[in-house]
């Protein structure tokens, strides 16, 4: 299994964004997906899971669909990024007596990680 420091995820990050071809891109994705996500509203999960059910929720609801809240509470967002944090995929903070738990504070790049894992469904 391949460790995932932060300047590996950068670069991988820059491979993708250019579209250079590189099977860790592709390891990281995958990596990604298999991620532990905690939601609120649907659960325990993977991130592949969870995404699928985004999707799923977005094609029954059509017009209806909230982007805001789209399984009915808003910060769903926030629980896929926490579980990169968990990953150390992304920077974050933790605290034990939160109910938070980690609390991510990089968007963009958790936003890029999640793009790329998408690309790879």
């Amino acid at each position: 299994m391949t460790s995932w420091d932060s300047m590996t995820v950068d670069i991988l990050l820059e491979h993708w964004k250019n579209k250079i071809e590189n099977s860790m891109v592709r390891e990281l994705g995958q990596h990604i997906l298999a991620l532990t996500v905690n939601s609120k509203d649907i659960g325990i999960c993977t991130l592949r899971e969870y995404l699928i059910a985004l999707v799923a929720r977005l094609w029954v609801e059509d017009e209806g669909f909230s982007g805001k809240r789209p399984f009915g509470n808003s910060g769903w967002q926030g629980d896929v990024l926490k579980s990169l944090a968990r990953e150390g995929l992304i920077k974050g903070t933790y605290d034990d007596d939160s109910d938070e738990g980690y609390v991510p504070f990089d968007w963009p790049k958790g936003s890029k990680l999640v793009a790329l894992a998408i690309e790879m469904l």
